[in-house]
């Protein structure tokens, strides 16, 4: 019976598909593609439509809410204006009630009064008969004014044996004759003016109180049917929200749903082999890591994928990475989780697994279910892999670090055996964890120069020409770099290098260059004349195309020349597929005043007749012979040829490593030229190397 590692409950999110989808098989398959409910095609014409669907939905709902919502601004607006307007025509109503009295007032006071007062109370008269003329013409000329709004208004102002029309202007005809009456020598007749009085003060004052009343109401109607329209139009505006919640938007966020789930899933999915891909495979860690179930964790990399890739097309890769992702399953437990992490990488995550034994058979089914070749047409593929198995928590603390230490273990082996198993360990897991720890910290600085605990150090080189006794002369100085993390500490420049790789290795060496010539420079009053400073070079700044300019830079932007400078590449650097260009900027370096020097000269790869792509000025013995001189005799016949092949070609023969007296006394009586090692000086900063230059 085959293994559930969820129990009984639901599987992961991550393993979800589609009902009635299966995993991919060496049969089911079409296109390319593994079965799936949703595939590529489907999903993007399904998004496309869904795109359209909700185009033209929010371009219905947005005109039905900019229609009514101008409805709604066209009906406030009227509501102001009807207010407005509303107010005017009660002032006009209120001020024909307040002149008529002012009227009857001015009347009296005229016919009572001589002279310059009698003047001034028949101007005023006539300016307010004169005012109320207007008034009244305002509230009832035409055939929208104010007086016709109502039936009860025009019944006022029209109907009837009195009309208050006809009243006011029969009262301001009467007005103007008594004023007229008023200037004659004679006067007016005091009946007529005690008729204007009764009538303003009585019937015409009652009739004017009752027109306000009426308009006030008036305006009061029309505003309450204008907010009542607008209450409706609002009612109107919510209802037209709620059916498009239903109706429009509703069904779409259903679809929309459906849509983004299916997207879901394929973005879990590897679109060519139907296997997790690197998300799902994140996921996958998360869950193992909070399920705290042991789990055997396989890296696999296809050994022959870039080759047939190359040869034969991409479309035959293709072919490679289905057939492998289709015979994963059937090497593996029904429960155990297999993705594809990228390229030609594969993970198998066997969940529940705590020993080798179990991790070592399913191992060795994948490898050789991988190792079966693959027809494809009429030609046959090769096809083998190489794996790397780690297992949690012996071997690493969480799935994710265990993926890396599977990786490595991958890796070391396929450099050895490839085609083979390897098995990752505690002190495996511990060094990867540094190497992470080590690119965490050096990418978390910005510029280089403000990475904490980077700097240069100096190390002498003596020469050994000299008497053997007294202090040794200063020849060069080599620059080391020198890292001091606060957290992880001293980051020896071979692991530093192997942890950072070429590109930042790149930026690592300009940064250290910087340093090293600027306290090169600040020393060099204090050394003896002709020192240099050795500059170290990889192999990968050596390809750059700006390599010379740069250091051309850098070495003025210190106040020095390139005669103050040696060179110091690898053997890697002569090696055949090293281009002409590289030979010609290193030349260049040297025309141009530097020294050039072959650095761990017989570790490497280059023969001897890679010595002739380029004219050096010295030669640096590795270490490895150094260390044998005295107790192996081979190493000192090493030696002893090297120092006659150097010689015969010209070069300065330097001796790096040197540690004990004996081992200088060798060197001496062999003819080597200079040395540099713990015996004479260990590398050090510039405060150290100027304490002992003035000791030397």
């Amino acid at each position: 019976m085959r293994n559930r590692p969820w129990g009984d409950q639901e599987a992961p999110a991550y393993l979800a598909t589609e009902p009635g989808a299966r995993q991919p098989t060496a049969t089911h398959q079409k296109n390319g593609r593994s079965g799936f409910a949703w595939r590529p095609s489907q999903v993007i014409t399904a998004a496309a439509k869904m795109r359209r669907r909700l185009t033209y939905g929010y371009m219905l709902a947005l005109t039905l809410l900019a229609i009514l919502t101008l409805s709604g601004s066209l009906i406030l607006s009227n509501l102001v204006m009807r207010q407005s307007d509303a107010a005017a025509v009660i002032n006009l109503a209120g001020a024909q009630r307040m002149l008529s009295q002012r009227i009857a007032a001015l009347v009296v006071d005229a016919a009572g009064v001589q002279g310059a007062a009698k003047q001034q109370a028949l101007t005023d008269l006539e300016s307010a008969a004169a005012r109320m003329r207007v008034s009244h013409e305002a509230l009832t000329v035409g055939d929208r004014a104010a007086a016709r709004r109502t039936a009860a208004l025009q019944a006022l102002y029209f109907g009837g044996p009195a009309p208050l029309d006809l009243m006011v202007r029969r009262f301001l005809a009467e007005v103007d004759s008594v004023s007229l009456a008023i200037r004659t020598p004679r006067g007016a007749d005091p009946a007529a003016i005690a008729a204007i009085r009764d009538r303003a003060l009585g019937t015409l004052l009652t009739r004017l109180q009752m027109a306000v009343a009426l308009h006030e109401a008036a305006a009061k109607r029309g505003v309450g049917q204008a907010i009542a329209f607008h209450w409706a139009v609002v009612a109107a505006t919510l209802a037209v929200l709620v059916l498009e919640v239903f109706l429009i938007f509703r069904p779409l966020a259903r679809e929309v749903f459906v849509l983004a789930d299916g997207l879901d899933r394929e973005a879990r999915r590897d679109l060519l082999t139907g296997l997790l891909n690197r998300r799902a495979m994140g996921e996958a860690l998360t869950e193992v890591a909070a399920s705290g179930s042991p789990v055997a964790v396989i890296a696999i990399d296809l050994d022959h994928f870039k080759e047939v890739n190359d040869a034969e097309g991409h479309a035959a890769g293709d072919a490679l990475l289905r057939a492998a992702a289709a015979r994963l399953p059937l090497a593996v437990r029904g429960g155990d989780l297999i993705a594809r992490i990228g390229g030609d990488e594969f993970a198998v995550f066997l969940i529940g697994v705590g020993d080798h034994g179990t991790a070592n058979d399913v191992a060795m089914r994948i490898r050789d279910s991988l190792h079966v070749p693959v027809q494809y047409g009429n030609r046959t593929l090769r096809l083998g892999a190489t794996l790397g198995v780690a297992i949690v928590p012996q071997d690493a603390d969480s799935a994710e670090a265990g993926m890396r230490a599977a990786d490595d273990a991958m890796l070391r082996v396929k450099i050895t055996e490839r085609g083979g198993i390897g098995w990752a360990s505690r002190k495996d897991t511990e060094r990867v964890a540094r190497v992470a720890a080590i690119l965490r910290a050096f990418d978390s600085a910005g510029p280089l120069s403000e990475l904490v605990g980077l700097s240069a150090h100096f190390q002498p080189i003596v020469s050994l020409r000299g008497p053997p006794v007294g202090p040794p002369l200063l020849l060069a100085l080599e620059a080391l770099t020198r890292w001091h993390h606060p957290s992880l500490g001293d980051i020896p420049p071979v692991e530093l290098i192997d942890a950072i790789g070429p590109e930042r290795s790149a930026r690592l060496g300009r940064a250290v260059r910087e340093d090293a010539l600027r306290g090169f420079a600040a020393l060099r009053a204090a050394l003896p004349a002709g020192v240099r400073v050795g500059l170290n070079l990889s192999a990968s700044e050596v390809a750059r195309r700006e390599m010379v300019a740069q250091i051309g830079d850098q070495v003025q932007a210190a106040g020095l020349t390139l005669n103050d400078v040696s060179i110091e590449i690898t053997e890697q650097v002569l090696l055949d597929r090293v281009s002409a260009r590289v030979i010609d900027q290193l030349m260049n370096l040297r025309a141009c005043g530097a020294r050039l020097v072959l650095d761990d000269f017989g570790t490497g790869n280059a023969g001897l007749a890679q010595l002739l792509r380029l004219n050096l000025d010295a030669v640096k013995l590795d270490r490895r012979f150094i260390h044998g001189l005295g107790d192996n005799a081979r190493a000192e016949a090493i030696v002893r040829a090297t120092l006659s092949l150097a010689h015969g070609l010209e070069l300065q023969v330097i001796a790096e490593g040197v540690e004990t007296v004996q081992q200088a006394a060798i060197l001496r009586r062999l003819g080597c030229d200079a040395a540099q090692g713990y015996l004479f000086a260990r590398p050090m900063d510039s405060g150290a190397l100027r304490g002992w230059v003035e000791a030397a």
